[in-house]
């Protein structure tokens, strides 16, 4: 079943693709398209392009196309029925009851609703078990209210090895699921799957929507093993990916939106003890290094970004790391110290509210974080030489080249110069060197990311004039069915040009658009076929729309004629056959003679006419 196409046909024509792209994606006007990096594959020339007219999107680079259905569903690793209930609900559109019965949605929702019986399971211990009083007393005595643990959904995963698989046996959940969504574990297919987490608090894991899609789970009890880590993670599955999401976000999106700032931590203690002192715009990775995906996350609801970080050695790392994804998700970053071996989380204890937002205030570049540490040795207690400044300053210069905005670059470089005492002649030269350096090697290596492939490889099958008859049919509504009405659909070869034509001709639209056949394709090769094809190598500017017209005319005229010379090609092929099984079983063979040059003489006529 599926939403009436009326119904998603008004969603997509209350949204624009420009803003919900631009939302993940850093777009630039470039001609009549919108361009930006791809946020598909990794590159470091933009060749993934929007279209606003024709509201399709297209990457060049890695082949991923479509309308902003697909794009939303791509983004986000959702089903279909859960992209238009997400823009239907942007677009303010109430949508009827609707199950989605695919077994794409039955796949991924399943995941959803076993985690959130998983929750529910884990938070009723906590607040109503005996062995889950010893957890919240932990929790309470590291001085987090009530309110802050139901806000946050805190749980507790008992000390027993089947205590969730049975309550969801009993629940009527599958075993199979309870192991997919790693909740449980099993030591081989025979035997008794057990729990993943036990004797251990559970927070869960959200993406921006609410939903659950994974866990944390950390240990309380000083009698439990030493040598058993501190905390243990879901593992990656189709809902939970630790690169995608960030702990905090869903509970704080608004307030990070409002005050247009977040900041960025390393645990999930820490952003909730910055709300338990109603500071409620920190959002924390999941135990990774920062990745670009979740940095397009963040620049979903804001551009200011506040790290907080030591000044020692592994903090000045883990700094430079973090600034070098954010500026390539042209984010702006400052930097918080808040002293040796200190996290929101302890500070908070040790100090008040008022001492950490005038921390916050007083937050610094990431040039003036990096250049201070360097100048103090990084805590060694010792100035460093000449030659480990220089190589520092070059470290800065990397980061430099990692931010898009030729303004920040020209500020940030001068910073470092005055900051470092460095002639800022000699930071510039330094920097185009590199820059100069980069490109020769990338020449070199034929590995020039500013290379976009001609076309990907799912395209291979579709001949020249295929793909002219598919842009043509795809853009031109007023004149794909003249064209068709003149070829015979057996002489096309392709497959996927059929499936094309067919949607064309089931379409209840006279003027169709390419996102309206990219919402009926269901096959997703099929969809970024028709985004390819909608890009149109025919279209030409419209400064004058007369010489326009006619010159896309000739194209179809000479799309005719190719399509007729190869019926003709065809029609010679099989009477060649003909002539010769006819020959050697002794026939008389003048009649298919007679035709075979009648069609010589028209193939000639078709190829020349007069």
């Amino acid at each position: 079943m599926r939403y009436p196409d009326e119904k998603i046909e008004e969603i997509r024509n209350s949204v624009n693709i420009l803003e919900v792209v631009g939302s993940v994606v850093r777009l630039k006007k470039s001609g009549k398209n919108h361009v930006g990096l791809c946020p598909f594959h990794q590159e470091k020339a933009p060749s993934f392009t929007v279209n606003v007219e024709k509201q399709i999107y297209k990457c060049f680079g890695c082949g991923e196309g479509g309308n902003v259905f697909t794009f939303i569903m791509k983004d986000q690793n959702i089903p279909f029925g859960e992209a238009v209930r997400q823009l239907a609900e942007k677009a303010g559109i109430s949508l009827p009851k609707y199950q989605e019965d695919t077994a794409e949605k039955q796949k991924v929702e399943r995941f959803y609703v076993i985690n959130e019986f998983a929750s529910g399971w884990y938070q009723n211990n906590l607040w109503h078990s005996k062995d889950g009083q010893k957890a919240l007393d932990y929790i309470l005595s590291r001085g987090f209210k009530e309110e802050t643990i139901k806000t946050f959904e805190l749980g507790y995963a008992p000390d027993e090895w089947e205590g969730l698989v049975k309550a969801a046996a009993k629940a009527a959940y599958d075993q199979k699921t309870l192991l997919e969504s790693g909740l449980a574990l099993q030591k081989s297919p025979n035997t008794t799957p057990y729990d993943r987490f036990r004797n251990r608090i559970i927070f869960p894991i959200k993406n921006e929507f609410g939903r659950t899609a994974g866990f944390g789970a950390r240990k309380f009890d000083e009698s439990e093993d030493p040598e058993s880590p501190k905390y243990i993670n879901s593992p990656e599955t189709p809902i939970y990916h630790k690169g995608r999401l960030l702990y905090g976000l869903f509970q704080n999106k608004e307030t990070i939106r409002k005050q247009d700032i977040v900041i960025l931590v390393e645990g999930y203690t820490d952003v909730m003890s910055l709300n338990e002192h109603g500071i409620g715009f920190g959002v924390a990775t999941l135990g990774t290094a920062l990745t670009p995906r979740q940095a397009q996350l963040i620049n979903r609801y804001t551009k200011n970004v506040v790290l907080l970080y030591d000044a020692d050695v592994p903090g000045v790392k883990a700094a430079l790391r973090g600034a070098e994804v954010l500026f390539g998700a042209n984010l702006d970053i400052q930097v918080v110290n808040l002293g040796s071996g200190a996290d929101p989380d302890s500070f908070l204890r040790s100090n008040s509210k008022e001492t950490f937002i005038e921390a916050v205030e007083n937050r610094q570049s990431i040039v003036d974080f990096y250049s201070a540490s360097l100048l103090a040795g990084a805590n060694s207690g010792k100035d460093l030489s000449y030659n480990e400044k220089s190589e520092r300053i070059r470290d800065m210069i990397d980061l430099v080249d990692s931010v898009k905005d030729p303004l920040k670059r020209e500020l940030m470089m001068k910073e470092i110069g005055e900051r470092m005492s460095a002639d800022v002649k000699t930071i510039f030269k330094e920097y185009y060197r590199k820059k100069r350096s980069q490109y020769r090697t990338s020449a070199a290596r034929g590995k020039n990311d500013r290379k976009i492939p001609d076309k990907p490889s799912y395209l291979a099958e579709i001949d020249r004039i295929e793909r002219d008859l598919g842009s043509i049919v795809i853009n031109s509504p007023e004149l794909s069915q003249a064209l068709l009405d003149s070829i015979e659909t057996e002489d096309i070869r392709s497959p996927y040009l059929k499936k094309i034509i067919a949607l064309v001709k089931s379409s209840k639209k006279k003027h169709y658009t390419p996102a309206d056949l990219i919402s009926a394709a269901e096959e997703e090769n099929l969809q970024k076929i028709i985004a390819d094809l909608s890009f149109d190598p025919h279209e030409f500017p419209k400064q004058d729309e007369e010489e326009a017209q006619e010159r896309l005319l000739q194209v179809a005229e000479d799309i005719i004629k190719k399509f007729k010379l190869r019926r003709i090609e065809r029609e010679l092929v099989v009477l060649q056959e003909q002539i010769k099984k006819a020959e050697a079983n002794g026939k008389n063979t003048a009649s298919l003679v007679a035709q075979y040059q009648e069609l010589l003489l028209r193939k000639n006529e078709v190829a020349h006419p007069r």
